[in-house]
């Protein structure tokens, strides 16, 4: 079993788990207005606060890594120098804020896959760290391949850090497409109008319990992470399925084997957004856990992107261990059609497990089921066929491939063989590459692939800088611009296009690390539900260079 045996959260309000746990219950929060013209409500580190994290050399989002990192380490006794530990960073932009519009003044810029390596290096890792960029599920993404990687024997430790930090160019992104509230957030609420953006990074230490790491004493009251999935809704990119049938499917599949009456709560994402709080209703309610209470947390720390999975992981453990369900800031009137349990006042809780949930744009969605009750943790080897817990063969089988050549044009390939599917135009050049490459190798394969799982180095730069152009010369950008500065949008298309529902997942490295992608993909396959996934490297590093291989794995049936 994994075990979280350690654990921080830093953010405005608190540079530790117990302080931020502190300030929420005492309806402590960091949440104030800015900007005159469009005016929005944030919650930002202060000045003072940033010096203080400050690391030489190193930006102001890898020092607030590093400072979480460290914090969640301070309280154990662990080696993290051996090639048996791991480093793996969730965020959604990372450096975004250190970018220049023509890479003229990029003096403090590392793409996330650099960051994370200069990050692990300085902590002392030896291993190669990656990053998960699966927009707003990232956090959670990150847990359940650790989670897989580490119940594979790949590894003894993991340690996951979320983070981001909040910059013009993500309140620009936000703003264009009206979902930020000029008052503090209402999750759930009848009158609740958008979201507000927070700053913050969290971190939890994981643990292979099958071994000695991290000690007895850390092993004897540690949480477990049961089970997790991933799916997407192939529906929209940034808009949510209306009946949450993909956040449907990734519960059922987290979820399965267990029932209502074994969790405390189920912590929502609950973005206070009109559509988002409507479908976690809708999927909370058709997944017959309407009896069960809500929590959400955004409204005292803001949607923290990259870390508000680990966050709202973090809070949730910390809560139930003072036997409550926290309150919901900020709801008074409930606002949504789904059958769901909520309230802002504190409510009794007598388990130790509950559900987080969380989805994001590119139709992304994931579950994960917490729990230190001896009762259901009993209950999983008796499980034996629940899929997300019982390992598969890996023994696999290329059934598709694909490779772009170095005149590859996605425009010209799209024009001559495709061409019935106007919405490409509208795509950035790494979407385009991902969805013609995708086109290509299906159109030819007779399987089809029920995952996605792609691996990049420089995310989406070729939109970041068109989205910071932008507000350079307008002081503002369209929301089709921001949409594709998350780099797993090109996940998000090929599904759509191809109605994958299964996880879509996009993993960033320093560099093209054949081993390291080989072990995720092992423990995906593995672990995960899927047994043909389009797997690939697709890169777009600048206006001349396209990167694309792309290959479609099944898994070779027993004889």
């Amino acid at each position: 079993m994994v075990k979280i045996v350690s654990t921080n959260i830093t953010s405005p309000i608190g540079a530790t788990t117990e302080q931020n746990y502190q300030a929420y219950i005492h309806d402590v929060s960091a949440l104030a207005c800015y900007g005159s013209d469009k005016p929005y409500v944030v919650s930002l580190f202060t000045d003072e606060q940033r010096e203080q994290m400050a690391v030489d050399g190193f930006s102001s989002f890898e020092s607030l890594v590093i400072r979480s990192v460290q914090e969640a380490l301070s309280h154990l006794n662990i080696d993290i120098t051996d090639n048996r530990t791991l480093f793996i960073l969730s965020t959604t932009k990372a450096n975004v804020a250190e970018l220049s519009a023509d890479g003229a003044d990029d003096r403090c810029y590392s793409a996330p896959g650099e960051a994370a390596q200069k990050i692990a290096e300085h902590l002392g890792f030896s291993t190669i760290p990656f990053v998960v960029s699966n927009a707003c599920i990232s956090g959670i993404s990150a847990q359940i391949i650790a989670m897989r990687m580490l119940e594979a024997g790949m590894y003894d430790k993991v340690v996951v850090c979320g983070a981001d930090i909040i910059s013009q160019f993500m309140i620009a992104g936000f703003q264009s497409f009206m979902s930020l509230s000029s008052q503090p957030c209402r999750p759930f609420d009848l009158e609740r109008n958008g979201l507000n953006l927070g700053e913050a990074a969290a971190t939890v230490v994981l643990v292979n319990s099958s071994n000695a790491a991290g000690g007895d004493d850390s092993m004897r009251d540690a949480w477990t992470i049961v089970s997790g999935a991933a799916t997407n809704d192939a529906y929209h990119l940034s808009a949510p399925s209306p009946m949450g049938d993909g956040m449907q499917q990734a519960i059922h599949s987290a979820f399965e084997g267990f029932s209502a009456d074994m969790i405390a709560t189920v912590n929502a994402h609950g973005t206070a957004t009109m559509f988002n709080d409507q479908m976690e209703s809708k999927a909370i309610e058709f997944s017959g856990l309407s009896d069960v209470f809500v929590s959400a947390y955004k409204g005292c720390f803001g949607h923290t992107l990259g870390a508000a999975g680990l966050l709202d992981t973090i809070l949730t453990i910390r809560a139930l261990e003072d036997g409550i369900v926290p309150p919901v800031r900020g709801f008074e009137t409930k606002g949504v059609s789904g059958r769901i349990s909520i309230s802002n006042k504190c409510q009794p809780a007598d388990k130790r497990s509950f559900l987080k949930i969380i989805s994001g744009f590119g139709g992304c969605n994931a579950a994960t089921l917490y729990s230190k009750e001896q009762s259901l943790l009993q209950r999983i080897p008796d499980e034996a066929c629940r899929e997300l817990r019982v390992p598969k063969s890996t023994e696999l089988q290329v059934v598709g491939e694909w490779r772009a050549e170095s005149t590859f044009s996605p425009v010209q390939v799209y024009k001559q063989s495709i061409g019935d599917y106007p919405k490409f135009y509208k795509m950035d050049r790494l979407c385009q590459a991902a969805f013609v490459a995708s086109e290509l190798i299906l159109r030819d394969c007779a399987e089809k692939p029920t995952s996605i799982i792609l691996f990049n180095r420089s995310s989406s730069i070729l939109s970041d800088r068109k989205h910071l152009a932008a507000l350079d010369k307008f002081g503002l950008s369209s929301p089709s611009v921001f949409l594709y500065t998350l780099p797993n949008i090109m996940l998000g298309e090929i599904a759509i296009r191809h109605q994958i529902h299964g996880e879509s997942s996009l993993y960033i490295l320093e560099r093209r690390d054949e081993k390291l992608m080989q072990q995720v993909i092992d423990a995906t396959i593995m672990f995960g539900e899927s047994d043909c996934i389009l797997i690939g490297w697709v890169d777009c590093p600048d206006e001349q260079t396209i990167e694309v291989e792309l290959k479609i794995l099944k898994r070779k049936r027993l004889q």
